[in-house]
């Protein structure tokens, strides 16, 4: 079952590995929210087991990752505002997951690898932030 655990959040990292090399943004969003929905789950039954109160918190954080990545149906007009706000966004998800790769490395019950998820998923949006600066990633046109 451990090993279940440990490698199925492979999955989520690859769907938005997958939407970085494609550019797209839907499967992009999509590997970030099943990926929290599986951090929040595992920690609110980790809460609900040991009580401490630290698993909440972040199931907190990630349940604000769920939030924040969740696909939705706006295209990017190519206008400054939300640029700026994608790139905001993105810069949180980065902070999220740093923290996830610090949480992951001070818990000896949990496996090293998935600081090597929570690192990829870190690294992901500074990818995209860079394609949206030197103008690679299409602007979609709102139909």
């Amino acid at each position: 079952m451990e090993s279940v655990a440990t490698f199925l959040p492979i999955i989520p990292v690859l769907l938005t590995a997958f939407g970085v090399l494609k550019k797209k943004r839907f499967f992009f969003l999509l590997g970030y929210t099943l990926y929290s929905l599986m951090v929040v789950t595992a920690e609110l039954y980790s809460y609900a087991s040991s009580g401490d109160f630290s698993h909440f918190m972040i199931a907190s954080l990630f349940f604000a990752q769920l939030i924040i990545a969740f696909p939705n149906k706006l295209n990017d007009d190519g206008s400054k505002v939300f640029k700026l706000f994608t790139i905001k966004l993105f810069l949180c998800l980065v902070v999220i997951n740093i923290i996830g790769v610090f949480v992951v490395l001070n818990n000896p019950i949990v496996n090293d690898i998935c600081a090597y998820y929570h690192a990829l998923l870190a690294f992901l949006p500074i990818v995209v932030i860079f394609l949206m600066l030197i103008n690679r990633i299409p602007v979609q046109e709102n139909k």
